[in-house]
C-alpha cells in the first residue's frame, strides 16, 4: 500500500488522501475528492511513476479545480476507470471522462452516461473500460495479481467481463 499524497491541497477536497494498493502486476488507485494540485503532487512525489490498473476517478468525475486532468490521466495510464458518482452536479463530467478514453482498455459493450454542467447526455453504450456507479451499480473488481482482472457490475449485465492487463 502506498500513500501517493495526503493533505497536499489548500481546500478540503484538495487535502484528499490518494492511495494505491498493489498486488503482483495489479494496482488500484483511490483518489477521493482530489483536485488538480493533489493529482500533480501525487505524480511529482513518485516521479511520474503512478501507472495503475484501476483508477477511481477523482472527485466523482468533476473537472473543477483541475480534477481528472490530462497529466493525471496520462501519468496513471489506467486500464479501467470507475467514477463513483450519482446525478448530483452532473458527475462524471463528459470532458473529464474523455481524458481517459484514449488510454483505457477495450471492454464488453456496456451503458454509460456523463454530464455537461448539471445536465446529462443521452445514455449510450461504450466498449471502453470506463464505468460509473450511477449507471453500472456497485462495481466489483477482483484480481489474483496477474492478468486478466474480473469486473462485475450489479446494475448492468453488460459490464461483467475480464480485462487483460497491458
Amino acid at each position: 500500500v502506498y500513500v501517493l499524497t495526503a493533505n497536499s491541497g489548500d481546500t478540503k477536497n484538495g487535502a484528499s488522501l490518494v492511495l494505491e494498493i498493489r498486488y503482483g502486476d495489479f494496482g488500484a488507485t483511490f483518489t477521493g475528492d482530489a483536485e488538480g494540485d493533489t493529482e500533480a503532487n501525487a505524480t511529482d512525489n513518485f516521479d511520474n511513476n503512478v501507472k495503475t490498473t484501476v483508477l477511481s476517478g477523482s472527485h466523482h468525475g468533476a473537472r473543477t479545480h483541475g480534477s481528472n486532468g490530462r497529466r493525471w490521466a496520462e501519468s496513471t495510464e489506467p486500464e479501467v476507470v470507475i467514477f463513483s458518482a450519482g446525478r448530483k452536479f452532473g458527475h462524471p463530467q463528459c470532458d473529464a471522462v474523455e481524458r481517459f478514453e484514449p488510454i483505457v482498455a477495450t471492454a464488453v459493450s456496456h451503458p454509460t452516461q456523463c454530464g455537461e454542467g448539471s445536465s446529462y447526455e443521452a445514455k449510450r453504450n461504450t466498449r471502453l473500460a470506463i464505468y460509473t456507479t450511477e449507471i453500472n451499480g456497485a462495481i466489483i473488481v477482483t484480481s489474483d495479481g496477474t492478468s486478466p482482472l474480473s469486473l462485475f457490475c450489479d446494475g448492468s449485465s453488460g459490464c461483467n467481463t475480464e480485462i487483460s492487463h497491458r
